[in-house]
């Protein structure tokens, strides 16, 4: 598969494991696709750059400006893909944590 190919298939497989999520893909004539991942007030990326054949996977920030510094570095689709996925996972853990935190305080 296409590393396009590859990132429509996670972003397809994301929304249905967690409608609640939302998800953009980007396409550039260089070959190279970003993936956004909007889960509440939270932002994931992962980024394929042909250039470098490498992908970048990070979560945006408010302190974050425009750029293109990734956190986690990954030479195959695979590993980039588990890393957001561990990512979201993470999230996903917190945010259940904070509500349960939230609904404790005002009962």
């Amino acid at each position: 598969m296409s590393v396009h190919s590859d990132t429509v298939a996670l972003a397809d497989e994301l929304r249905a494991a967690n409608p609640t999520l939302r998800t953009d893909i980007q396409t550039f004539p260089s070959g190279a696709v970003n993936l956004d991942v909007h889960y509440g007030n939270r932002m994931f990326v992962l980024a394929y750059f042909p250039s470098y054949k490498c992908y970048g996977v990070d979560e945006v920030t408010d302190e974050d400006g425009i750029g293109t510094y990734y956190q986690f570095g990954f030479n195959d689709f695979q590993s980039a893909k588990d890393k957001l996925l561990a990512m979201l996972k993470e999230a996903t853990l917190t945010n259940s944590e904070e509500k349960r935190k939230a609904r404790a305080r005002s009962s």
